[in-house]
This record gives structure tokens, sequence and C-alpha cells, in this order.
């Protein structure tokens, strides 16, 4: 596994649907003692799970839709789409929290 892809990249791969900023993935990365920056190699799959876990947490506590915005600046520009979790997305991810949360001990 290359040294560079660190928690930050895994945690953001592991819910790539959706948009999570980089202070919640360092939030949840303080709060369970370890570097956003460190090699995911270098973390055991038990804290790597439990993060995944609280990243899910946090995605099922947002609004069911969350709202889109757009800049432009001369030639660039940036946008990002609109959100919305369904029941059935809720669901989804509050059985697969729950299995990792049951699976570690939490």
């Amino acid at each position: 596994m290359n040294a560079a892809y660190t928690v930050m990249d895994y945690l953001h791969g592991k819910v790539a649907d959706y948009t999570v900023s980089e202070n919640v993935i360092s939030a949840i990365c303080f709060d369970r003692d370890t570097e956003p920056s460190t090699p995911a190699s270098d973390v055991d799959e038990r804290l790597r799970m439990l993060c995944y876990a609280d990243l899910l947490r946090y995605i099922y506590l947002q609004p069911g839709m969350t709202k889109s915005y757009s800049q432009t600046n001369g030639t660039w520009s940036q946008k990002e789409g609109a959100t919305q979790l369904s029941v059935e997305d809720k669901k989804k991810i509050l059985a697969e929290m729950r299995r990792l949360y049951a699976k570690y001990g939490e």
C-alpha cells in the first residue's frame, strides 16, 4: 500500500458519494486519537472501521437534504450538488454503523 494513502484518503474513499469536509474527518480522527495524515496501512483495522462508523454516524445525523452551491471566478468554477438521503439510505447507514460498533464492542 502506498504510504501517501492516508487515513483521510481512506475515509473520504469509503463515503465518496457524500460530501464530507476535511474538518469533520479531522475531528473524527482526533476523537480516535489518530492523525488524519497517518498512512492508512499503519492504522489497524479496528481503528479504521471505528473511524468509518463514526463517519457514518455523522452522515446519518445530517438533515435528509443538503443544498448545493457554486462559485465562479473568471474561468475557474466550482460546483457542489445537493444530496438527499432517502429513508432507505438512512436505514442502510444505520445498519452498517450498528454492525461495525457491535463488531468492535462499542
